[in-house]
């Protein structure tokens, strides 16, 4: 019906038909949303008649309706720093948005820290066992000042810069 079409045309234009519908027509296996629209599809899906999600969209819907605030998270002992009030909050976003695999953003003001709250997080990670190398993308004006910090605040990290025109552009030389 076209009042159902209207109220889901939202719905339909954040999703992506799963990989078994694009290959095959006749197949009506779902759809595929971001885990940052769970509460809107949640929300979509009080009014329908028939529900199919599975079980990570469920853990997820009552985890995020359980949620009542960001758990604040202890520092790395490998970290050299201290991190003020508002750094600290953004560091306890960055393991918030890890925790429920929500993609997101640390931004404020220049000059007000996110190079070191990124740092602290990225050193509890490893401390962790985390393995796989981190990929950070800046402006060739802050890559000096990334080495510094990350010298500074987290020496027990590995940095490769791999940056200016002579660079090696071979793919299996940076490893990892």
């Amino acid at each position: 019906p076209e009042a159902w079409l209207t109220k889901f045309q939202r719905a339909f234009s954040i999703s992506a038909k799963t990989q078994d519908d694009r290959n095959d027509k006749r197949k009506s296996k779902g759809w595929k949303v971001s885990r940052a629209q769970i509460g809107m599809i949640d929300e979509l899906l009080e009014d329908a008649d028939e529900i199919d999600i599975d079980d990570e969209f469920k853990r997820t819907r009552e985890r995020l309706r359980s949620f009542k605030k960001i758990t604040p998270q202890r520092l790395p002992k490998n970290f050299h720093g201290t991190l003020r009030p508002y750094q600290k909050a953004g560091y306890d976003w960055l393991h918030f948005l890890r925790e429920f695999r929500f993609g997101g953003i640390l931004a404020d003001d220049m000059g007000l820290g996110k190079t070191v709250q990124a740092l602290a997080f990225l050193q509890k990670l490893y401390s962790d066992g985390a393995t796989l190398p981190t990929l950070i993308v800046v402006p060739t004006s802050v890559i000096f000042n990334w080495e510094y910090e990350a010298r500074r605040f987290t020496p027990d990290l590995s940095v490769y810069c791999h940056r200016g025109l002579e660079r090696n552009r071979d793919r299996e030389s940076l490893g990892g």
